[in-house]
């Protein structure tokens, strides 16, 4: 039993020092690619957040209303 706990924390230290590794890949492509995709973000924040639009009357209208 000792065997496998030892196995699993050498696992562990592993799989932590990747994850550091990939952890800085990540910022690094997040800081090179952002600047491409921001137009991309913004059309996204707008589908979100739709700003509303003035409402035509529908129905009849009568010469008193315009």
């Amino acid at each position: 039993m000792n065997i496998a706990i030892m196995r699993t924390f050498v696992a562990l230290r592993k799989i932590a020092v990747n994850y550091k590794e990939i952890k800085q890949l990540l910022e690094e492509m997040r800081g090179k690619y952002d600047a491409q995709f921001e137009q991309i973000y913004k059309v996204l924040e707008q589908l979100i957040n739709p700003e509303p639009s003035p409402r035509r009357r529908i129905g009849f209208k009568s010469d008193e209303q315009d």
